[in-house]
Formats: structure tokens, sequence, C-alpha cells
């Protein structure tokens, strides 16, 4: 513990690791189009176990699931799992909101290095892709919606509060989610959990809009929301 302590303030360049997301060799959680895509890669994935923690800075987005993963205090707001999604949609679409509030309270996404081995029960790549519709068809419209986004309100709670129905406005989960997510910020409130304080609230001045940058990875390919970089 006292390693992984260590990572969620790294003194040097100041960043907060709320949410530490470690990777896993073999068969790690990957959408089922680069398993189908690359069916001899299927439980023999070997990730590099030197690379150091990279971190993601704000307006840069990248899906990370439930599986080997830290959550710290700071971010407890964040580990309720929708329920009016698909099952291999909810995990994606819950962090990708959860991301765009990390910002807001000085906190950031963090990958870690491979430390687990997964095997996986043999399973239908097909059903799963039939279940990951949602991912590939609206991913890139949501990242954006999340961008763009910004509350009105001061307290943490009452933006997660804000966004929930603002996402069931735009379509991107059922309404009845809205109820769901007030519950349980009050269940939260109940049990004396401390939300943390918003200490930045990302620019969204037009000098900075070009620098917003939103990255998804579901097939194996990145697609770019707001062009903010040349390609290299």
């Amino acid at each position: 513990m006292d390693g992984i302590q260590l990572e969620k303030k790294n003194l040097e360049n100041n960043t907060y690791a709320y949410i530490q997301q470690y990777l896993t060799d073999l068969d790690p959680d990957v959408d089922a189009i680069h398993r189908l895509s690359h069916p001899l890669s299927v439980g023999h994935i070997q990730f590099d176990r030197d690379q150091p923690p990279i971190a993601l800075e704000p307006f840069t987005f990248s899906p990370y699931n439930t599986q080997n993963t830290i959550t710290y205090y700071e971010a407890f707001w964040g580990l309720y799992l929708p329920i009016t999604t698909r099952f291999r949609v909810c995990d994606i679409w819950r962090n990708f909101w959860i991301q765009r509030f990390l910002w807001d309270i000085g906190g950031r996404l963090i990958f870690g290095k491979s430390s687990a081995k997964q095997v996986r029960n043999s399973h239908s790549f097909i059903k799963d892709m039939d279940d990951e519709y949602q991912l590939y068809h609206q991913s890139g419209s949501f990242v954006s919606f999340l961008v763009s986004w910004s509350s009105s309100y001061n307290l943490i709670s009452k933006g997660i509060a804000q966004l929930a129905k603002d996402i069931a406005q735009a379509g991107f989960w059922q309404s009845n989610k809205v109820d769901i997510m007030d519950a349980w910020l009050t269940d939260l409130h109940s049990v004396g959990y401390s939300f943390p304080s918003i200490v930045q609230t990302p620019s969204s001045s037009p000098a900075s809009i070009v620098q917003k940058r939103a990255a998804i990875c579901v097939t194996g390919l990145a697609e770019c929301i707001q062009e903010a970089w040349a390609p290299t």
C-alpha cells in the first residue's frame, strides 16, 4: 500500500491521482472488436512493467473500467454504476463523466503498470459487440458533450445532480437515472461522506477551447474530438 500511496500525490509534478487504473496481462478488458480483429493476441497480451504511471491532463479523456482500479476517498462520489445502460457500457459511461469532475477537484486519472493477470471464461465476442453498440456509436458525442459542459454550482454534489439531468436530456442515459443519482447523493450525505471542494474550474474561454482534447479508444483507434494538435 505504501507504493500506491506514494502515487496518490506526485510531489514533483503535484499530481493528485484519485483514481488509479492498473493494467492487466494476458486477457485485459478490451472491446469486442479488438478481440475479433486480433484473435491471436487474446490471452497473450503482456504490458511493459517498467512503464511509469501516466496521468491524464484536463480535457483529455480515456476509458477505464472497474477492474484492477483503485478509487480514493476523494472520488468515492463516482463509485455508483449506472443501471440504465448495457452491462458492457455502464462502467465506461460512468468513468467518462467522473473524469469531467476530477478536473474540478484538482484530481487526475492515472494508468499504472500491469499488476495482475487475467484468464477469462470462454464467451461470445459477437454478443459482447452487440452489447457495446452504444460505445461505438455515441462515445464521441458523449465525450464532446462533457468537454463543453459546465456547472452553475460551486458544490460538486450539486454539479453531479445537474450533470445527471443534462445527460438524460441529451439522451445518453434514461431519465430515471436522474432519480437514482439523487438517491445515491442522498445516501452519501446520510453516511457522512465529505465531498471534496472545487479547487479549479476548467476555463471555457475561446482562447482555451482549442486546447480541449478528448480521445476515446474503443476499437484500437483514437478518435479526436475538436482536434487540438497536428497529427504526428
